[in-house]
């Protein structure tokens, strides 16, 4: 197994450092420790449209052609993603490119222009993509479940936010939560693959731009469910999608393990149990799956389908 090192910069982020000497690529990325569950309810969804507000230009690469023209011709693969607790930007690209992709990448972490047109236009982006979701009943029933599961705190809220909230978000509203959460608290940087001494140089550097933060952290989940808890949202289609599950541990507990293997066991794979009962047997579902999700001070086990309307009772009998 290979083994990583971490190097803590003199403004205090870590940089994780993971050689693979077999390696032909190299991978670099950012992690802030911020997502959806850092808001409010005035800003919710700003960790997600600030995210993708980091493509639309910088003063040396004006727009997102000019970024993604640039990290294309490298033959990288880039990409970023908000979570709940956490969000992330990264390049993988050959090992010979590396330290260009990494200036790119830097250069819009640390230079985005936050342009109120480019702001205007992405707003109705981000309200389709909302859409999307939102018509996939599917991909929606996560976020449905977590509703039900944690109410009206930023951690039972959809990531995205609302269409309230994202039709409402001004330039400065970026440049708050910007200087807030991207700064050097909360941030760790990871570079993996086939990487040398200059790579890890030129990565430095652009580390000890980032300035200090006040970095708000997240209200914690408080538990106190003493039944059970249904939540529904109507939508006009075929089948309904359901997700049926339970409260367990936080990321790290000694149980974390055992959740795992018992999700793999019940809805994990074609021999696990409810594929079986639900689909071989009973032919109640194409889609049947169970997973856990492991936050920092909460966690979930779930089972979902997509069933027809009038086998809901039997398939929620059969989980």
């Amino acid at each position: 197994m290979n083994k990583f090192k971490v190097r803590i910069l003199k403004n205090g982020i870590p940089l994780y450092l993971i050689p693979l000497k077999e390696a032909k690529t190299a991978t670099i990325m950012f992690m802030f420790k911020t997502g959806s569950k850092y808001e409010n309810r005035k800003n919710s969804g700003i960790s997600h449209f600030l995210e993708h507000m980091f493509f639309k230009g910088t003063k040396k690469r004006p727009d997102t052609a000019t970024i993604s023209s640039e990290l294309d011709s490298l033959g990288s693969e880039f990409n970023a993603f908000t979570g709940k607790e956490y969000t992330g930007y990264f390049v993988k690209t050959v090992a010979s490119k590396v330290r260009p992709a990494m200036k790119i990448l830097g250069d819009m972490l640390l230079n985005s222009l936050f342009d109120e047109k480019e702001i205007e236009r992405e707003k109705g982006v981000i309200v389709e993509e909302l859409n999307m979701y939102e018509d996939n009943p599917l991909m929606h029933i996560e976020d449905v479940f977590e509703s039900c599961l944690y109410g009206d705190t930023p951690a039972g809220w959809d990531t995205i936010g609302t269409k309230e909230t994202i039709r409402s978000f001004k330039r400065q509203d970026f440049i708050d939560y910007f200087k807030a959460q991207y700064g050097t608290k909360g941030l760790s940087i990871i570079l993996a693959g086939k990487i040398s001494t200059a790579d890890i140089s030129v990565l430095e550097k652009i580390a000890l731009e980032f300035k200090d933060n006040v970095w708000r952290d997240k209200l914690k989940v408080k538990e106190s469910q003493t039944k059970p808890a249904i939540k529904s949202v109507f939508k006009a289609t075929d089948q309904i999608a359901l997700s049926l599950g339970v409260r367990t541990v936080a990321i790290g507990h000694p149980d974390e393990l055992k959740l795992k293997m018992l999700a793999l066991v019940l809805g994990g794979s074609m021999s696990s149990r409810l594929f079986i009962r639900l689909r071989e047997r009973n032919g109640l579902a194409y889609f049947v799956k169970t997973m856990t999700e492991f936050y920092s001070d909460s966690g979930y086990l779930t089972t979902q389908a997509g069933v027809p309307i009038d086998k809901v009772k039997e398939a929620v009998r059969i989980i």
